[in-house]
């Protein structure tokens, strides 16, 4: 499937001795549109990643490196190893984008999420993140505070997710909201995922930051319209008509 989608497989590696992680969706629960979600990763081939498996090479024709606040909790290891792929992506000249997504579960404690996380998240040029991950991350409840303590990190872009709400984007120089749109919710698996995909794709075309957004949000919605995270990927065209639609509405 990832060959498919146009996905350089080239870097992945097998360990003969560590299972893939796995997990088991519960839909509808707790609440409809909702979905609990319970993991089998521990001991994992991803939880077993190194220094070792980073190529400094392979960054060097790379623009954006994308990481998660997920694969520095998975151990030890892929905490190096994600340090040292900042490192390699920013020594080629390479902008690190940054997802917070905390998971608290991954982690002993809010404290430790903080601690481990904030160095790459003030090393980011582009960050996504919500409240809830702010809330752990920097103590700060009010949205506008936050996205100013953010910036002046010297982050260049940060992409505050609203949930059905939307997103805001913001930058030194402009701020920006896109709406939500209301849709029937089947899964919400993967909208965020969507959402930060699609920013990227976009603002590696060109597009303006405004423009960037409204894909990205209209990329989560669709995302939540069936179940799975990546059946309903749209393609740009699938969200140019998707965006005519409703502000024709």
């Amino acid at each position: 499937w990832l060959r498919g989608e146009g996905v350089d497989v080239s870097q992945i590696k097998f360990d003969p001795a560590a299972p893939t992680g796995i997990y088991f969706v519960q839909r509808g629960f707790p609440i409809p549109g909702r979905s609990s979600i319970v993991y089998y990763r521990k001991g994992s081939a991803a939880s077993k990643l190194s220094e070792e498996d980073i190529d400094p090479e392979y960054f060097a024709n790379a623009k954006i490196f994308h990481l998660t606040g997920i694969t520095p909790a998975l151990s030890e290891s892929a905490l190096k190893a994600s340090k040292k792929a900042v490192e390699c992506a920013k020594n080629q000249g390479c902008k690190l984008s940054f997802d917070t997504n905390i998971r608290p579960p991954l982690w002993k404690s809010a404290e430790e999420a903080a601690k481990t996380l904030l160095p790459f998240v003030e090393q980011a040029d582009i960050l996504f993140t919500d409240l809830a991950d702010t809330m752990i991350l920097l103590g700060e409840k009010d949205m506008d505070k936050a996205i100013e303590g953010y910036l002046s990190m010297g982050i260049e872009i940060v992409v505050f997710k609203l949930g059905a709400k939307g997103a805001i984007a913001a930058s030194k120089s402009e701020k920006i909201m896109a709406r939500g749109y209301q849709v029937t919710v089947v899964d919400t698996i993967g909208a965020g995922d969507a959402l930060a995909g699609t920013f990227l794709a976009c603002i590696l075309k060109g597009f303006s930051l405004e423009r960037s957004l409204k894909f990205a949000v209209a990329a989560g919605t669709l995302v939540v319209t069936v179940r799975g995270d990546q059946e309903n990927l749209p393609t740009q065209h699938d969200l140019e008509v998707f965006l005519k639609a409703f502000e024709e509405e």
